[in-house]
Parts: C-alpha cells; sequence; structure tokens
C-alpha cells in the first residue's frame, strides 16, 4: 500500500508553531507521496466579508509555507474553500492508497477535507501531533474530537485516541 502525507494550510499566516512546522518536515520520510494545499481567496469573498480575512489574496509572505519544501512535495492551491476540488480529491486517489493528515486548522480545513475524504470513500488517518489551530488549543482539540467522533478511528499520536 501507498502512503501519502496530505499537509493541510500550513501557512504562515496561520501562524503554525515552529514545533508543529519540524514534526511535519521529519514526517516527509515516512511517505511514499507528499500533498501541500494553500489556501487562498478573493478580494470580496465570504471568508473576506464574514472572517475578516485580509491576507492570503496572493502569493506574499504570508502565503508561504511554514515548512522547507522540497521536489518531494505537490503544492496545490486552494481558492475561496475550506475544502478540496473533486479533481483533487481523485488525484489523491490516485496517488496513494492511504492518507495522513495534518497541518492547520483542525477545526476548519483539516476537518473540512478529513469529512470530504470520508464521504468519497479515501482511506486516511489524522495525526494528532502534527494538526494545529490559530483559534488556539481549545479550537484545535474541538475539531479532533469532532474528528475523531465522526470517523470512529484512531488518530494517530499523542496519547491514543481522543474521545
Amino acid at each position: 500500500m501507498k502512503s501519502g502525507l496530505l499537509i493541510i494550510d500550513m501557512q504562515r499566516a496561520f501562524n503554525p508553531p515552529l514545533v508543529l512546522a519540524a514534526g511535519i518536515q521529519a514526517a516527509f520520510i515516512q511517505h511514499e507521496v507528499v500533498v501541500a494545499t494553500r489556501f487562498f481567496h478573493h478580494k470580496g469573498s465570504l471568508f473576506e466579508r464574514k472572517l475578516n480575512y485580509k491576507e492570503l489574496q496572493n502569493e506574499g509572505l504570508a502565503a508561504k509555507l511554514a515548512f522547507i519544501s522540497t521536489a518531494k512535495v505537490q503544492v496545490w492551491d486552494r481558492w475561496d474553500r475550506y475544502g478540496l476540488l473533486p479533481e483533487q480529491i481523485e488525484k489523491l486517489k490516485e496517488l496513494a492508497d492511504r492518507w495522513t493528515l495534518v497541518g492547520m486548522d483542525a477545526d476548519a480545513c483539516v476537518a473540512a477535507i478529513g469529512f470530504q475524504l470520508w464521504d468519497a470513500g479515501v482511506d486516511f488517518t489524522v495525526d494528532e501531533r502534527l494538526v494545529g489551530s490559530s483559534g488556539g488549543p481549545a479550537q484545535r482539540d474541538a475539531g479532533l474530537r469532532v474528528m475523531a467522533r465522526q470517523f470512529k478511528q484512531r488518530l494517530v499520536g499523542g496519547d491514543g485516541e481522543i474521545s
């Protein structure tokens, strides 16, 4: 079985902890395929109007990935959405049999992509050690609890299962 690492929105704008970026960097070697997503939104989008997001409308410093990308990493941009495009999900199915989800934010994009992969029948786990939230620890933990409950799977890492 081919394994993939899906790194979700580890962009500087989300202020990921350095230890999280370092852990994700170290996880590269455990997977045959590595895909990183970057979130962007257009001026005037709901993200700007409702959530007051002013950054991530272009390729500026805030959009830079918070880890050192290598030739092994495929970078996919996502515009105006929490989740992936249908063709991106299909590509994930082609690239690997099983995925590990890591990145930012557990309570938003990581969970949204988890739900999409579940609905598409894609096998995955969430590595709780390598997931954060720009909303802080309480938001991170809430997102992880929702995913553990909904996906009825053990979240890899930490002290085991989140309940």
